[in-house]
């Protein structure tokens, strides 16, 4: 009869970094539902931990994004936009990230005539 007594937990801010910065880079592959996938995780891992996560980890998020953030899939631009948002409340200081890069995305989304559903909704936000 083999007890783990000691079992030791890392905290998850020691993998916050590389958990982001792999999830932002997954958001290269081919498939749209591990891209989806991916993203999902983003909005919900930079909600609960962004306020721990290392501003580098949030510059590459944010940057990776981007090229998602178009009419051509608007759930996936849903998602981006909402990254996007987590990104600005749980670290105030990337304002200036995010209006560089995002903002032109959206605006360019915001004048197909395409736009409507959850995107439209997020990019109101």
């Amino acid at each position: 009869n083999m007890c783990c007594s000691k079992v030791h937990v890392a905290p998850i801010t020691s993998v916050l970094a590389a958990v982001g910065s792999n999830l932002s880079t997954y958001l290269s592959q081919n498939s749209r539902a591990f891209r989806q996938q991916c993203v999902d995780c983003l909005v919900s891992l930079v909600k609960k931990y962004g306020t721990s996560m290392p501003t580098e980890t949030m510059m590459q998020i944010t940057s990776e994004i981007v090229p998602f953030i178009t009419d051509t899939d608007l759930y996936i631009t849903d998602l981006c936009v909402q990254v996007a948002i987590q990104v600005l409340e749980s670290q105030p200081s990337m304002v200036p990230v995010v209006v560089e890069k995002c903002v032109p995305a959206v605006l360019s989304v915001c004048r197909s005539p395409l736009l409507q559903g959850g995107a439209l909704d997020s990019i109101l936000l």
